[in-house]
């Protein structure tokens, strides 16, 4: 199969070891020296609200993590676009690039459908993640599932308190569903479409769990107004510290 079948049919596909280590420790250690001067600075000035998530004094969302964190820019390459230009058909950009961090004790990441936020009209187009592992993670640490195939499907959402993450699926409606957790290593790439329902779990172990997500969308989209007027409302009643 295909990488492009693989992603129609089951909503993500996994290349590991895509990213040469060297590029991703640099990354990595990077995040851990400045993580305190960057929580305080978002603390203790006046920034977007909705770019970050800040839980138990630690990142757990940054969005243009770029910005902030310089190596993570080396991450954004020509093998990437190489891959992604096999599975998109229409022009697209990358719209931002964030930091998903799970320390030990932090929150669950909800069952949700990223499309539910983008709000993209999926007939006519889609948008993809590039998600990437900068270090080892298993189940314990909160790694990231899937459902796979529940890209084809269309999921409730409801307003959620889990800092970060303004909604999310009730479990109750995922009973027919069978979800996997990928075993990561630093430096695998895992690509997943807008519409799969994704979670991760607690972090029970005592390793952080650091990820970076390449939100890669259709340069002109075509837009769900339904789905865009939704997710503005529980929006703006998201926890986010």
């Amino acid at each position: 199969m295909t990488h492009l079948e693989n992603l129609s049919k089951n909503g993500f596909i996994y290349l590991p070891n895509f990213y040469d280590k060297q590029l991703i420790d640099n990354a990595k250690q990077e995040i851990i020296s400045k993580e305190k001067e960057i929580v305080d600075k978002i603390v203790d000035k006046t920034f977007n609200k909705f770019d970050y998530g800040i839980e138990n004094n630690s990142l757990k969302y940054l969005n243009h993590v770029n910005f902030w964190f310089k190596n993570i820019n080396f991450l954004i390459n020509k093998p990437l676009f190489n891959i992604l230009n096999s599975l998109i058909n229409f022009n697209f950009y990358l719209d931002r690039v964030e930091l998903h961090q799970k320390k030990p004790g932090t929150s669950i990441t909800p069952p949700h459908q990223d499309n539910f936020y983008f709000g993209l009209d999926l007939k006519k187009n889609f948008a993809l993640t590039a998600y990437v592992a900068l270090n080892d993670q298993n189940e314990e640490m909160g790694n990231l599932g899937f459902y796979p195939g529940s890209n084809h499907k269309n999921f409730n959402h409801h307003p959620s308190n889990v800092i970060g993450f303004s909604s999310g699926i009730d479990i109750k409606d995922l009973k027919d569903e069978m979800p996997i957790n990928p075993i990561l290593k630093a430096g695998d790439l895992l690509i997943h479409h807008c519409n799969i329902v994704h979670f991760a779990k607690k972090n029970i172990s005592n390793i952080p769990r650091m990820n970076i997500a390449l939100r890669i969308m259709p340069t002109n989209p075509k837009n769900d107004n339904y789905l865009k007027k939704i997710y503005n409302e529980f929006k703006l009643k998201s926890k986010r510290i």
